[in-house]
């Protein structure tokens, strides 16, 4: 029981994994009001900063029609929104203090890169608890100190981004509301000259409000309320045809979101054949296998094992490579017979070869000196 327990803590956390994959980005400097209890500010905790983004695309444009609350909220949430003054995480906790038109470095940590680029708007609000108006976020859009522009395209990877922003001359603020906005460019859309192209037609947004002051030299500031208009009007600083046709970012290659679904679905259903075989083994199918695995091994056990010979008995014959094989020993040739034989056949060999007399004719011959002696010849009378 205590394995399922620990197999099924396993999968939850590789599926927690993978749709911890969705994150997006965050503003981290100055920190947005969703992000600052990160950095050690008391502020409420959102765990889901990454995904300030309208509600989604579908909600952002299919339902609302491109609009979006001014710092990331749906549309349609009533106000104030979360992001916003007075509502759940806008508290009014400053988080950064700059020099009027003094260069600041605004950071943003993307967790999924979409492409597309960032704007930074900042309002002089001065009213911590209201709702900061579009109206007045729109009329102050910064450009970048080296020259570049307004937006900033950031590059390739999931991981932090920094730029360099020049802060309006001479405004100056006790409570003003930075905003950041991310346009993707990953999306697939109509452009202007009917083709179809990713980057074209309308993209998925990102945004996230921060509370920061701008000083004069001296350290004062300017405390007066901005305008807050009483009901929400249909104004939206989305500009609904500059996506209808022009691609936010010149894209390097298509991206099709339908190999992600395809494969986190994959993942997930990997996930539960996972869990499935895990109850199987742990219910039925352990204890006929550990069976399996005892009677195995048992048949292994009761087999004996090939004889082999001791060390001591093998002989070893070394010698240089190439050598002819060695002579083998001389055998001792047995006396016993041997020599009766041969005794016998030289004896038989003395006996024939002693000294005899022959006569032929009258002449004597002797066969075992070779000599041959003549004896008188007798001749008969006639």
């Amino acid at each position: 029981m205590g394995g399922v327990r620990a197999g099924v803590g396993v999968l939850v956390v590789l599926a927690w994994a993978c749709v911890g994959v969705r994150g997006h980005g965050r503003l981290i400097e100055p920190p947005g009001r969703s992000t600052a209890w990160r950095f050690g500010f008391s502020t409420p905790h959102n765990y889901n900063d990454h995904e300030i983004y309208c509600g989604g695309f579908a909600n952002q444009w299919q339902r609302n029609g491109g609009k979006c609350g001014p710092c990331g909220d749906p549309y349609q949430s009533p106000q104030p929104r979360d992001n916003e003054g007075g509502g759940k995480y806008g508290r009014g906790v400053i988080v950064k203090k700059y020099k009027h038109s003094s260069v600041a470095v605004i950071g943003v940590e993307l967790t999924a890169n979409h492409r597309g680029f960032f704007e930074f708007h900042i309002c002089p609000h001065n009213n911590p608890l209201r709702p900061v108006a579009e109206q007045c976020l729109q009329q102050h859009l910064l450009k970048q100190a080296d020259g570049s522009g307004a937006r900033y395209y950031p590059g390739p990877g999931s991981k932090k981004f920094f730029a360099r922003y020049r802060l309006p001359a001479g405004m100056t603020c006790k409570q003003c509301v930075l905003r950041w906005r991310y346009v993707a460019g990953n999306n697939w859309g109509k452009c202007e000259n009917g083709t179809g192209m990713v980057g074209c037609g309308p993209q998925e947004e990102f945004r996230s409000c921060a509370d920061i002051t701008i000083t004069e030299e001296d350290g004062s500031a300017d405390d007066t309320p901005s305008y807050v208009p009483d009901y929400e009007d249909d104004y939206n600083e989305v500009d609904v045809e500059s996506h209808a046709g022009k691609p936010t970012l010149v894209p390097e290659e298509q991206v099709n979101h339908v190999g992600h679904v395809v494969a986190l679905t994959l993942a997930f259903l990997l996930i539960i054949v996972v869990l499935l075989g895990l109850i199987v083994y742990f219910y039925w199918a352990k204890d006929a296998f550990k069976g399996l695995l005892k009677r195995q091994t048992g048949q292994w056990a009761k087999a004996a094992p090939p004889p082999s010979k001791p060390a001591s008995s093998v002989v070893t014959i070394s010698g240089p490579l190439g050598a002819p094989p060695p002579v083998p020993p001389r055998r001792n040739r047995s006396t016993s017979g041997g020599e009766k034989a041969v005794n016998s056949s030289a004896r038989d060999i003395s006996s024939i070869s002693a000294p005899t007399r022959v006569t032929i004719n009258g002449v004597a011959v002797n066969t075992g000196s070779g000599d041959v002696s003549q004896a008188p010849l007798h001749v008969p009378d006639d």
